[in-house]
């Protein structure tokens, strides 16, 4: 359905390819300690990936570019604000980061001047992390979060998902989206992502 969209797909989205002809438009990690896992294992169809500032730009398969980071936080997960947050439909000036890279994809996809952009697959809740603070890492327990079976395995280390500071950059996301012309909806099918009005994803078709 979506091998005909302009589309924006991130991190181990690649472990779907075998099951799926699409093929993202643009990808984008902008996790370091996922980069430094995956910078070397991405396939040749994916033959372009899009940083941001704050990770080193190592050797890798792909063509890499990198954008501007304004902030790559908005608090410390426990409501306490570290740094500026914001909306930026101008990757070529920069892009603000929320701890997660679905909020860099809405606004590249902004950049791209895409309207209406719909955000897919986003559940928006890790099971087994609870209380976490950004920039302290965890160890994944057996709690399975992601589409694929080897997307995460079980004692390996990864960087946290602080909810609070991922939807503060949704609602600032949600701001843009209802002062401007570029509207966003979360087509998602279930998930905790209630920020942005939901529309059911076999009707965008």
């Amino acid at each position: 359905m979506l091998k005909k969209e302009i589309t924006i797909a991130s991190n181990k989205i690649y472990l779907a390819f075998e099951k799926v002809s699409w093929r993202p438009s643009f990808y984008t990690v902008a996790d370091p300690l996922v980069w430094s896992k995956i910078k070397l294992q991405i396939p040749d169809s994916i033959s372009t990936v899009h940083i941001p500032s704050y990770i080193e730009k190592s050797s890798s398969n792909c063509n890499v570019y990198q954008w501007n980071c304004f902030s790559n936080y908005a608090g410390d997960g426990n409501g306490n604000h570290l740094g500026p947050i914001d909306f930026s439909d101008n990757i070529t000036s920069g892009l603000y980061g929320t701890c997660t890279v679905t909020f860099d994809n809405l606004q590249f996809a902004a950049h791209l001047g895409l309207s209406p952009i719909f955000i897919i697959g986003c559940d928006h809740f890790y099971r087994g992390e609870k209380n976490v603070i950004k920039d302290e890492v965890v160890e994944v327990g057996k709690c399975q979060n992601h589409f694929h079976p080897l997307y995460r395995t079980e004692g390996e280390i990864v960087n946290p998902a602080p909810i609070s500071v991922m939807e503060r950059g949704y609602k600032e996301a949600k701001k843009f989206s209802d002062s401007s012309e570029t509207k966003i909806f979360n087509a998602t099918r279930g998930g905790h992502l209630e920020v942005f009005e939901r529309v059911e994803f076999n009707d965008l078709f």
